[in-house]
């Protein structure tokens, strides 16, 4: 089995408006640390109401705030924007 760390991160999802708060990686150390989304440089997780998976990939490095979002539902892509976060917030 896989380890991971935790995200603390809350996000909308794009297709339901379901509040998501369980973001995961393995960007990190996998120990099931809680995080920060400028931690890591990918971060996701799947909608459990309407099962689309939401994900998050740094576009700057080292300072990870701007992100590729991507959402894709029932294997094809769906949504794919960038956005800017900074202390845990989406900033649009």
């Amino acid at each position: 089995m896989s380890m991971y760390d935790i995200i603390e991160f809350t996000y909308n999802c794009p297709h339901c408006d379901y509040i998501l708060t369980q973001f995961q990686s393995k960007d990190a150390s996998r120990l099931m640390l809680t995080l920060e989304p400028s931690d890591v440089s990918n971060f996701y997780t799947v909608c459990p109401k309407c099962k689309a998976f939401i994900e998050f990939n740094a576009i700057e490095k080292p300072i990870y705030s701007k992100f590729s979002l991507i959402v894709s539902k029932n294997g094809e892509t769906t949504w794919n924007k960038h956005v800017t976060i900074i202390g845990g917030e989406v900033v649009e």
